[in-house]
């Protein structure tokens, strides 16, 4: 799977928001992000997003082009992955309204073991999240049997 996930905002920035292979060994592991104002050609330096904890595995972003404005969020970042420290559990859908640099969680799909998540917009908004479901115990590979998905309408709180 890829370790990297890239989308490019309304104004024209390219997000980069990639694993974090630099700290891992020091337990508090974090999205590592950066930007980039000339298509990807070059990038500022990383950013280690304090808002997006990662057991070192693959996540999904998208920009929220189809997002109803009525929620009063422009067109968000939506990004998926296991949101913990230690362990590839917990799969959370985030958001971010400002580039990328703040994330605020949406729902937290799954409690436990999974991995390997991705999230699609469709033209009316709502949010599909796939990912591979550890049941019961951690997952030692992704296969077909563990994929699981959700369909998840946004609305205000």
């Amino acid at each position: 799977r890829v370790s990297h996930a890239i989308a490019e905002l309304a104004n024209g920035t390219v997000v980069l928001n990639a694993r974090d292979y630099v700290n891992q060994s020091i337990k508090a592991v974090h999205r590592s992000i950066a930007w980039s104002n000339d298509g990807g050609r070059t990038f500022t330096p990383v950013y280690f997003a304090p808002t997006l904890p990662d057991p070192v595995v693959e996540g999904s972003m998208i920009f929220g082009r189809n997002t109803d404005a009525a929620l009063g969020v422009g067109q968000p970042l939506f990004f998926t992955n296991p949101a913990s420290y230690v362990g590839r559990a917990n799969i959370t859908l985030k958001m971010s309204t400002d580039g990328s640099a703040t994330w605020s969680t949406v729902h937290v799909v799954q409690e436990g073991s999974g991995m390997y998540s991705s999230v699609v917009q469709f033209p009316d908004g709502s949010l599909g999240v796939q990912w591979d479901d550890g049941h019961d115990g951690p997952v030692t590979h992704a296969g077909l049997t563990n994929e699981t998905f959700v369909r998840l309408v946004l609305s205000k709180r």
